[in-house]
């Protein structure tokens, strides 16, 4: 069973830099996003079904640079343990109830696994909730007046919490997904840089002695 709450490891990883990531800007994102909702009209239909589609294509991404970063031979660079000022590590009491520090190819694994996974949450919430937004408004259209004064003000305030919680976790992932660029695309490359620039300076103090 713990199998299938594998790609959600990501969420136990202890660093508090990461965390602003996951939570505080996808919250402050998500509360920003539902006050212009509310000010601009929109369709929750057009909405999900935008998501929906983005996710769809991202989620092949995903799988992609998984299958690309367990494939990749062994690499002394993206087997040592993830720099920083702040140590991150993780417990997963299923192998080890001692926590680890977190190499740069696990963190990479466990980040897009969890990016793969939320795209299939975010699918099923999105339909799941328009499905059930429908089946709620039909409902109050089939009853009298006094029943739709009454339900309607309900099927509101479901609405807004199913948005406020949908646009979290669209923008949670995004999040996510920037940092694994942002590693991916910079930080990656400069340390290996300059890892491979003191290997190079190594070797011609060695010539020199």
């Amino acid at each position: 069973m713990h199998m299938l709450f594998t790609p959600f490891m990501f969420l136990k990883i202890k660093n508090k830099y990461l965390n602003a990531y996951r939570y505080w800007l996808p919250l402050i994102g998500a509360f920003f996003l539902c006050v212009v909702f509310h000010i601009i009209p929109f369709s929750l239909t057009a909405l999900v079904g935008m998501f929906s589609g983005l996710f769809s294509i991202l989620s092949a991404f995903f799988i992609t640079s998984l299958a690309a970063l367990i494939a990749f031979p062994n690499n002394d660079f993206l087997d040592s343990p993830v720099s920083g000022e702040i140590e991150t590590t993780l417990t997963y009491k299923t192998y080890k109830k001692a926590p680890v520090v977190v190499q740069r190819r696990l963190f990479l694994t466990l980040l897009f696994s969890y990016c793969a996974a939320m795209s299939i949450v975010i699918y099923i919430v999105g339909q799941g909730g328009l499905l059930q937004s429908s089946n709620i408004y039909d409902l109050t259209k089939e009853k009298e007046a006094s029943f739709f004064c009454v339900h309607v003000g309900q099927w509101v305030l479901c609405k807004n919490i199913f948005l406020f919680f949908y646009v979290f976790l669209v923008s949670q992932v995004l999040c996510i997904i920037y940092v694994g660029l942002h590693y991916l695309g910079l930080d990656i490359p400069l340390k290996d840089e300059g890892s491979v620039t003191n290997t190079k300076d190594e070797e011609s103090d060695r010539a020199k002695e």
